[in-house]
């Protein structure tokens, strides 16, 4: 099976006394030719500590799929946090630290022209330690990410 996974290794960094974090957030699959196109509108968009850390969830073209409105895997500020997102074929996954934080199913694929776009999106100061892209034809299992 066709997948494309994102491993992101990142520590949010409060600053000038602000213990206050939040977005820690991958995206992939985005079309971002034009300028009114965004991560969360045009792909798909995995929000880590969203709404200052309030909320995890997970946007298709800028429509909630599923959120988590009372997460327990949060930020911890000056924590490396060891984020993956994964798209097989529709099936959507995203990990931190190795623990599932939301599934889905797409029913609706974006994968075609123009949606090319993968990144990292903050709204805290952050540090990205490392990033890894992948794709292939097998099925990864989060701890060889």
């Amino acid at each position: 099976m066709e997948f494309e996974a994102v491993a992101d290794s990142v520590m949010a960094l409060p600053t000038g006394g602000n213990s206050q974090v939040g977005d820690l957030s991958s995206f992939i699959h985005c079309d971002l030719k034009d300028e009114d196109q965004t991560p969360w509108n045009s792909g798909y968009f995995f929000q880590f500590g969203c709404r200052y850390n309030t909320m995890n969830r997970l946007l298709i073209a800028g429509a909630n799929l599923q959120s988590d409105l009372k997460p327990t895997i949060r930020i911890t500020p000056e924590k490396t946090h060891h984020i993956v997102v994964e798209n097989e074929v529709g099936d959507l996954r995203f990990f931190v630290d190795g623990d599932a934080v939301l599934t889905g199913t797409a029913k609706k694929g974006l994968i075609g022209k123009g949606y090319n776009h993968v990144g990292i999106y903050f709204s805290t100061t952050a540090k990205v330690i490392t990033r890894r892209k992948g794709t292939g034809t097998f099925k990864p299992l989060p701890s060889a990410i």
